[in-house]
């Protein structure tokens, strides 16, 4: 091998490592400067200090031979890789003008380096002054106070603060009236009533002439005597406190089609969403629903006119949440390919026949479309373009 074209580093370098003469100076400058991370092994008689990071160093002022980290190895001079190629693993270094390459020895602990032999422990001490006392462990209960007097905020009134205890403890207070319930023979007696209410509504409807019964401005409709039966109906509802009842079972029964929404079972929800009622109507309907909607047993379109559903007297409390859902379930069907189930959204719970039928016609269910168009009586312009 011919002689290598440098001998050492000059100038400036990233020095990853030292070599160091084993002997006092160097152990010395070692512990100077030694950090957690730095490593020192044996290398012949030689040591090699291992720095965590590469530092910038002059090579006239460094510690030892710096070692730079290149082609995969340490060396103390800049080498080509043909000058390396073919040498053992090691650190490669210029002795006696030829590259050589040793591996290093084992690890060095420097804190064997100090010499502690000369240190004598003192025995006759003397002690600065009395031990401290014990402590004694006892637990000491905090004072009782509330988030609010913390917060510096003013102590709740009597009913609030019995409010928020009836919350805390789930207890109900004494004297406070049970919750009335209704059982199912009164549900079959008020269903019964309404019924028949209903039935006899029908009955006149078909026997009284459609002119005498359209309202004019001149001469308003009075009400009739189904109007008074209904509306004592009602009243007895009322006072009797089964109306709050029935309401209470409606809302749990939408409340209980919200978490279907929510929780993404989209076929379930839908089969037991109620219709909405018609957001242009003048007045949301009368009479209130007294029972529950039954499930649907399929998500078809019915080709009849459609008749007014429950969710008029829920108007108030859930019919824009409703409507949001409804929307949102049939943007998610038709993004699905589902464009029959999303037309049933349309049609039959939004109250949006025409949206319903240009829908369909959209994804190419002309016949359908068609068939609603001519059930639900939508504009002539409409049927005939289907």
């Amino acid at each position: 091998m011919s002689a290598p074209r440098h001998l050492v580093f000059k100038g400036s370098v990233l020095a990853k490592a030292y070599a160091l003469v084993d002997g006092p100076r160097a152990r010395a400058a070692v512990l100077k400067r030694w950090r957690p991370g730095h490593e020192v092994w044996a290398w012949g008689e030689q040591l090699v200090w291992r720095l965590p990071e590469a530092e910038r160093i002059a090579c006239d002022v460094a510690p030892g031979l710096p070692l730079v980290e290149q082609h995969r190895r340490l060396c103390g001079a800049p080498f080509s890789p043909r000058e390396l190629e073919g040498l053992p693993p090691g650190i490669a270094v210029v002795e006696g003008g030829a590259l050589v390459s040793r591996p290093v020895g084992p690890a060095c602990d420097p804190a064997r380096w100090l010499d502690v032999s000369a240190f004598e422990l003192a025995t006759d001490v003397a002690p600065l002054g009395a031990p401290p006392a014990d402590i004694e462990a006892v637990f000491a209960p905090r004072p009782v106070t509330d988030a609010r007097t913390a917060l510096g905020m003013p102590t709740l009134a009597a009913e609030a603060a019995a409010v928020a205890e009836q919350l805390r403890t789930g207890e109900r207070p004494e004297g406070e009236r049970q919750p009335i319930t209704i059982g199912p023979l009164a549900r079959r007696l008020v269903g019964a009533a309404r019924r028949i209410t209903q039935w006899l509504s029908r009955r006149l409807s078909r026997s009284t002439p459609a002119a005498a019964s359209a309202p004019t401005a001149l001469a308003p409709r009075q009400p009739g005597l189904l109007d008074r039966l209904d509306a004592w109906l009602q009243r007895v509802l009322d006072v009797s406190r089964l109306s709050a009842v029935l309401g209470q079972r409606q809302a749990d029964y939408l409340a209980r089609l919200m978490q279907m929404f929510e929780k993404g079972d989209l076929d379930a929800a839908l089969r037991h969403a109620v219709p909405l009622a018609d957001p242009n109507a003048p007045t949301a309907p009368s009479r209130a629903p007294l029972g529950l909607p039954s499930p649907r047993d399929s998500l078809d379109i019915s080709l009849t006119a459609r008749s007014s559903g429950p969710a008029g007297a829920m108007r108030n409390d859930y019919y824009d949440e409703l409507r949001r859902r409804y929307r949102a379930a049939a943007e998610k069907l038709e993004r699905e390919g589902r464009y029959r189930d999303a037309a049933f959204v349309l049609a039959e719970l939004l109250n949006a026949e025409n949206e319903a039928v240009a829908l369909l016609e959209r994804h190419g269910e002309h016949r359908l479309a068609a068939e609603l168009a001519e059930a639900r009586g939508l504009p002539p312009g409409v049927q005939v373009r289907q």
